[in-house]
């Protein structure tokens, strides 16, 4: 019995050893050194978060707290590492019915090959605190790579981990790509894609080599004027109202046409994408449900129209049959969109995109 104690003694130290030769081998760097992208600097500054503290005083205490979700956030950097890892905190681990632990809490690692974003891998969430080796055996010449945080969840830290003989640094902050501000819902957010980088507002980012603003708040995309007074002062070349699915129909007639006079405030001439809810799925059966979704949709796109009618131009309109298909396969629980449905989402939203940078350029 003694001899077992010593031998598993001395294999304890010897593995620490190693564990701790590991550590030595790399050298961690704060996730801020690179500059967090993603983030609209006119009202976030601090952190990772989506809107500073300081502008929470007239938001509820939900938008208070999905402000701090980063959702939409990244960082861009490239290195000649063999390897990456990462190391981060959360405030809190959460588990949502339907989504992946590695939407809500995890990492998504991307990689510039041939001039297009390539998924790499990601970094699998595994409590409040994590550590990870998300790549190794990488080239030894530098490569670049961008980063998505979680989108349902508030990061507290995180450092970037690589071999102490590399390097690494922030790549360059393309001024001109076009900035794509999106409000809107959960889905908007991200629910309920599989991992971070297939949020559809990310996929846009990548397709047309943007800077996506993420203004997805779950349940709270409703349109009040204290959010449109912040989002007015972000300089954008677009906005996407992707936000009919949170109000109600009375609140959708009532508060579109304002929430949109107040974005224009500062950005006269900014384009502004009006995009109609998806129908839900259960609404196919339950007819309350079904008329619910209509009345929203029919009450954005009579708004709409007496926007046209009071002069307002550079209004764009999606409707709902155009969003994600009509083979009822895009969706996760027959509200929020799959992978498919991200996709699906993205390439409509693309196409409507291209048209309007191009005759605003």
């Amino acid at each position: 019995m003694h001899r077992k104690t010593i031998r598993l003694l001395l294999f304890i130290q010897l593995l620490s050893l190693i564990t701790f030769g590991q550590d030595k081998q790399l050298t961690y760097y704060p996730a801020t050194d690179f500059g967090i992208r993603g983030q609209a600097k006119e009202i976030a500054s601090q952190g990772f978060t989506r809107i500073d503290s300081v502008y929470h005083k007239n938001l509820s205490e939900s938008l208070q707290n999905l402000s701090k979700n980063t959702a939409g956030l990244y960082v861009e950097f490239q290195t000649n590492s063999s390897f990456i890892d990462l190391k981060w905190e959360l405030e809190t681990y959460k588990v949502l019915p339907n989504m992946t632990p590695l939407a809500v809490n995890g990492f998504d690692l991307y990689g510039l090959k041939d001039n297009r974003w390539q998924y790499v891998a990601s970094a699998p969430p595994r409590g409040q605190t994590n550590k990870v080796r998300v790549i190794k055996n990488l080239r030894s010449s530098s490569q670049r790579f961008r980063l998505y945080f979680p989108l349902y969840s508030q990061v507290k830290t995180l450092l970037i981990g690589i071999d102490e003989k590399a390097d690494i640094a922030a790549t360059e902050l393309i001024e001109a790509r076009p900035k794509i501000l999106i409000y809107g819902s959960s889905i908007t957010q991200g629910a309920s894609a599989s991992r971070p980088g297939m949020a559809f507002a990310s996929i846009l980012g990548r397709s047309l080599d943007a800077e996506v603003y993420n203004f997805g708040f779950s349940g709270s995309g409703k349109m009040e004027s204290e959010m449109a007074e912040i989002l007015q002062k972000v300089k954008a070349d677009v906005i996407i109202l992707d936000c009919v699915p949170n109000p109600s129909p009375e609140q959708i007639s009532q508060r579109t046409i304002p929430f949109v006079e107040l974005l224009r405030k500062r950005q006269p001439n900014v384009p502004i994408l009006m995009v109609e809810s998806v129908f839900r799925e259960a609404g196919n059966w339950d007819e309350k449900l079904g008329q619910r979704v209509r009345n929203q949709n029919n009450a954005f796109h009579n708004s709409y129209e007496q926007l046209l009618k009071k002069g307002y131009v550079q209004l764009y309109y999606i409707e709902s049959d155009q969003l994600i298909g009509s083979d009822h396969q895009a969706t996760t629980d027959g509200v929020h969109f799959s992978d498919l449905g991200h996709y699906r989402m993205a390439k409509t939203l693309e196409k409507q995109l291209r048209t309007i940078l191009h005759t605003t350029k």
